[in-house]
C-alpha cells in the first residue's frame, strides 16, 4: 500500500494489485487510524513506516476510517515489489542474488531471506556475481544479516586513521551455512561483504573479485557538476587489502555466460554440493 505521509493521519493513496492491503478490502483514500493499537495521529512518517513493515509471515493490525465507519484489519506481510533480488529454493538450501547495493538492499535481503527460511531454507547461496556495489551503510545491512557480531569491515581514511564498521546486533539474522558466490565483476561494496563473511568462514566460491577497495565521495560544485572524492579505502576484518587484488575464492569455478544462474551453473552446482554435504553433516549430528 502507497500512503500520503504529509496528513495526518496518513491516507492511502495507492493499493498494490495482489497485496494483502488489497486482500483485506482497503481502498484509495481510506485513513489509517491506528498501527498495532497506536494513534497515528501525532506519529512521525518514519514511525509509521517502520511499524507498518516488516519480515514476511509477521502481521500489523491496523484501524481503517472509511466516510465516517472505522474497522480493524489484520495484514500478514508478504515480499512485495523487489528490486534488486532474485531468489529460488532447491529443497532446503535458498538462493539469493543481490544485483547491487541500492538504497533498501539491506531490507530486502533481510526480507527474502527470511521468506527462504520460512520456506524451509537451512542453507543459503548469496549470489554477489556481476554486483558492481553500492551505498556502504547497505553492505553493512547486508553482512548483518549473515554475522551475529564483529567487524563487517575497516576504513582506512586519508590520513591513516582506522576506524570498524561493525555488525548491527538486531534485525533479522541467519545462522544456517552460507557460501558466497563472485566473479570478476563483483566490486565495490560486494567485495566488503563477501570478504566479511569469508573471514567469518563461509565459503567464496567463484573467480577472483574486481579489486576496488576504495570509498568516494560525491560533492556537488557551483554549476552543477558533481565531483567524486576518495575519502578512504578499507579492509577485510582480518586486515587484507582488497584495492587491486580482490578477493580470491575458496572454490576456483566458472561457468557459461548462456547457464549463469540456471541449473546448469557450475559455479551454483559447487555451491548446492557443499551446502547439501554441510546440512547432511549437520543432520546426522543432530541425530
Amino acid at each position: 500500500v502507497v500512503l500520503d505521509l504529509e496528513v495526518r493521519p496518513p491516507m492511502v493513496v495507492e493499493v498494490i494489485d495482489g497485496s494483502p492491503a488489497q486482500r483485506a478490502g482497503l481502498r484509495r483514500g481510506d485513513l489509517i487510524m491506528e498501527i498495532d493499537g497506536r494513534s497515528t495521529l501525532t506519529m512521525p512518517p518514519e514511525e509509521v513506516i517502520g511499524r507498518l513493515r516488516g519480515l514476511p509471515g509477521t502481521s500489523v493490525v491496523i484501524r481503517v476510517r472509511r466516510s465516517g465507519a472505522e474497522w480493524t484489519v489484520t495484514l500478514v506481510r508478504e515480499l512485495i515489489g523487489l528490486r534488486q533480488t532474485a531468489f529460488r529454493l532447491w529443497g532446503a538450501v535458498g538462493y539469493l542474488r543481490l544485483e547491487e547495493f541500492a538504497a533498501g538492499a539491506g531490507e530486502e535481503v533481510a526480507a527474502v531471506t527470511a521468506e527462504l527460511q520460512r520456506r524451509g531454507a537451512r542453507g543459503l547461496i548469496l549470489d554477489l556475481r556481476g554486483n558492481p556495489g553500492g551505498f556502504l551503510d547497505e553492505a553493512v545491512a547486508v553482512a548483518s544479516v549473515f554475522l551475529q557480531q564483529g567487524t563487517v569491515a575497516i576504513l582506512v581514511g586519508r590520513a591513516g586513521r582506522r576506524s570498524r564498521l561493525d555488525a548491527s546486533p538486531g534485525g533479522f539474522k541467519f545462522t544456517g551455512p552460507v557460501v558466497v558466490l563472485v566473479d570478476g565483476r563483483t566490486a565495490s561494496a560486494a567485495e566488503m561483504v563477501a570478504g566479511a563473511l569469508a573471514d567469518a568462514g563461509r565459503p567464496v566460491v567463484g573467480k577472483r573479485t574486481f579489486g576496488k577497495g576504495t570509498v568516494q565521495e560525491l560533492r556537488r560544485l557551483p554549476g552543477g557538476a558533481v565531483l567524486q572524492l576518495t575519502v578512504a579505502r578499507y579492509l577485510t576484518p582480518s586486515g587484507a587489502s582488497v584495492e587491486g587484488r580482490g578477493i580470491l575464492p575458496q572454490v576456483e569455478v566458472e561457468t557459461e555466460e548462456a547457464t549463469f544462474g540456471t541449473d546448469d551453473d557450475r559455479v551454483i552446482q559447487t555451491a548446492r554440493r557443499w551446502l547439501e554435504t554441510r546440512l547432511g553433516a549437520l543432520l546426522l549430528r543432530a541425530a
